[in-house]
């Protein structure tokens, strides 16, 4: 079996230049994890504390839906995982007013959903 030898450096730039003036973009070399969409921090209106045990409901109108639970601090809740879309964000919690967020767009690049971080501040009734 022949093995090929390894390109040296300057082989590397040169193919390189060749592939930007030719407009071929370079490959690019995506990885396997999984990327969420979207991502909430739950907060206090009036204190700006964490608010762990709300409910999150990210919805389309084409009829997704994903209910993220509380993981990590403060407090996050990551859903929508390489859904790109518009979505509307509900937040619930026990002792506070129901927030709504509408037309959160998620994008994605040529490997993955471009994360969208949203603050929800809840204002205790």
């Amino acid at each position: 079996m022949r093995r090929h030898p390894r390109p040296t450096p300057v082989q590397r730039r040169v193919v390189t230049a060749l592939l930007a003036l030719t407009g071929c973009p370079e490959p690019e070399l995506c990885t396997t994890e999984a990327v969420a969409g979207i991502v909430v921090t739950v907060q206090d209106a009036l204190s700006h504390a964490p608010v762990c045990n709300a409910t999150v409901v990210l919805t389309t109108r084409e009829g997704y839906e994903d209910r993220p639970t509380a993981m990590g601090e403060p407090c996050t809740y990551a859903g929508a995982y390489e859904q790109p879309g518009r979505f509307t964000v509900e937040v619930t919690a026990t002792g506070y007013a129901t927030a709504r967020r509408e037309n959160v767009v998620v994008t994605q690049d040529n490997c993955h959903v471009v994360p969208q971080p949203l603050t929800v501040d809840l204002v205790p009734r």
